[in-house]
C-alpha cells in the first residue's frame, strides 16, 4: 500500500528544465498531476507570477539591459528556482498552503536578488526592472486565500 502523503510530494524537477521558462509550467502540471487532475488547488505563483515574469525577464525586459544585468536575469533566474525546489523538499506540503508558500517566495526572491547582486547592476539596469514590475502583483500574490 502506497502512504498516500509521499504519493502526492512535490516530484524532483528534471535538470534540463532547472533555469528555463519551462520550470513553472512543469511545476504547475506535477501538482496537477499529484491531485488526480484537479487545477483548482494549483499555486498560483507557478503560471501568475513565476512563469510570466520569468518571461517577461528573458524575452523582453533582458533585452534592454547592459550585459552585466542579462547575466543578472540569468543567475537570478536559476537561484529562484534552486530556492523553490528547496524549499520543496523541505517542506512538501507547502504548495497546500497558499498563503505561506506565497508568503515565503516572496520572502526568497528579496534574499535571491540581493545574492545576485542586484544592488550591484548599474543604476539604469535597476531602473529598467523596477519599471517593469507590477506591484499589483505583488499584492496579489501576498492577499492569497487560505
Amino acid at each position: 500500500m502506497f502512504d498516500m502523503i509521499e504519493i502526492l510530494h512535490p516530484n524532483p524537477v528534471p535538470e534540463k528544465i532547472i533555469g528555463t521558462i519551462d520550470y513553472y509550467r512543469w511545476r504547475h502540471v506535477d501538482f496537477i498531476t499529484r491531485f488526480d487532475g484537479d487545477p483548482s488547488r494549483v499555486p498560483n505563483y507557478y503560471l501568475d507570477l513565476g512563469e510570466h515574469y520569468l518571461f517577461l525577464f528573458k524575452q523582453k525586459i533582458a533585452l534592454k539591459l547592459s550585459a552585466n544585468g542579462r547575466d543578472w536575469v540569468n543567475r537570478t533566474a536559476l537561484a529562484l528556482q534552486e530556492e523553490l525546489e528547496t524549499l520543496l523538499k523541505v517542506d512538501p506540503e507547502i504548495e497546500l498552503k497558499p498563503r505561506e508558500f506565497n508568503k515565503r517566495l516572496y520572502i526568497t526572491h528579496f534574499k535571491v536578488y540581493f545574492k545576485t547582486g542586484f544592488h550591484k547592476l548599474p543604476a539604469e539596469d535597476r531602473k529598467i526592472i523596477f519599471k517593469n514590475i507590477q506591484y499589483s502583483d505583488i499584492k496579489k500574490l501576498l492577499n492569497t486565500k487560505v
